[in-house]
């Protein structure tokens, strides 16, 4: 088992996405330490923060795997 997360150093940079929003279709930056997803066009908001590290980190896989998750 980790002593920390090995993608802890990545977590500090956080990581730049382009979503679409649902409600317009307009693309939206979302940065993966940011808490909503908010669109300048419609003002469509939605909670960023549901996706879990599982489901972007990079190290995920790794982790799962010595956590047997």
């Amino acid at each position: 088992m980790f002593q920390k997360c090995p993608g802890a150093d990545s977590q500090r940079t956080p990581i730049l996405s382009i979503k679409l929003c649902p409600a317009c279709g307009k693309e939206v930056e979302v940065f993966s330490n940011d808490e909503c997803l908010l669109c300048d066009e419609c003002g469509y908001r939605e909670d960023a923060r549901m996706q879990t590290c599982y489901q972007w980190c990079s190290h995920a896989k790794e982790c799962k795997t010595n956590q047997n998750i």
